[in-house]
């Protein structure tokens, strides 16, 4: 598909190459990123390829892909599955989804303190690589180290823009 983008606008119009990737091509990395996501570093850098041909086609091959991506306002593909996937989870938590987490989880964590929020969650325990990468026992940590000002929102939409002013932190 950035092939194609890349055929059809080159590098003669970077706003257009900009709205293409991001209507044609993010959407398509980033689908079901809770269900697909990558733990592999080979695999993670190889969607991170993507955006990075990207970006070398938008802004030009001098800079560095950081300051390419700080040029773009974008964030790197790894950092959205993570936003993503624990916006997930708290829609899960929070009874927003229709999914069943307790064969999963066990929401019945540590009683909340001044050091933690009150939404802890503890993995099941496991005995395979399977389960052990999945979407439930990859974000639990991630979860758990949310600042309580995050935790504290008062809707889903505010949990969104507290997670990612803190992820973008």
């Amino acid at each position: 598909m950035l092939g194609l983008i890349r055929r059809t606008f080159g590098s003669k119009d970077p706003v257009a190459v900009k709205t293409a990737y991001n209507v044609l091509v993010r959407p398509i990395l980033e689908y079901a990123c809770p269900v697909w996501n990558p733990h592999l570093v080979k695999h993670i850098h190889s969607i991170e390829f993507i955006q990075r041909r990207a970006t070398r086609l938008i802004c030009g091959s001098v800079k560095s892909y950081s300051e390419r991506l700080a040029e773009l306002n974008w964030s790197t593909l790894e950092l959205r599955r993570k936003y993503l996937c624990l916006v997930q989870l708290c829609e899960i938590i929070h009874g927003y989804s229709d999914v069943d987490c307790s064969r999963f989880i066990d929401l019945s964590g540590p009683t909340r303190t001044r050091r933690n929020h009150g939404f802890k969650i503890r993995p099941r325990a496991v005995r395979t690589n399977y389960f052990k990468f999945s979407f439930f026992n990859r974000y639990v940590n991630e979860w758990n180290s949310l600042p309580n000002s995050v935790m504290s929102a008062s809707s889903l939409n505010v949990f969104k823009n507290r997670l990612l002013n803190y992820l973008c932190t």
